[in-house]
């Protein structure tokens, strides 16, 4: 099963970098590469990628609200 990471280039670079954030879905994952790419000043593109690693983060995509997964199996 694929995992998804969110992704931004800035400004000078060729490559796409990510955090480390991982989502189960490519909606949460694009969601929040959006939310980066408008809150950082450098940024000229951003996406997702596939990962095998494993899910770490939920992301509301209506309220923006990040919760670790840790959190939600509390």
């Amino acid at each position: 099963m694929s995992n998804f990471k969110p992704t931004v280039r800035v400004s000078g670079s060729e490559k796409f970098d990510t955090n480390a954030l991982v989502f189960a879905t490519k909606e949460e994952a694009e969601a929040s590469a959006r939310d980066l790419y408008a809150r950082w000043t450098l940024c000229v593109d951003f996406s997702t990628m596939e990962t095998d690693d494993p899910v770490n983060y939920k992301l509301n995509i209506y309220t923006m609200q990040l919760t670790s997964v840790k959190e939600v199996a509390a």
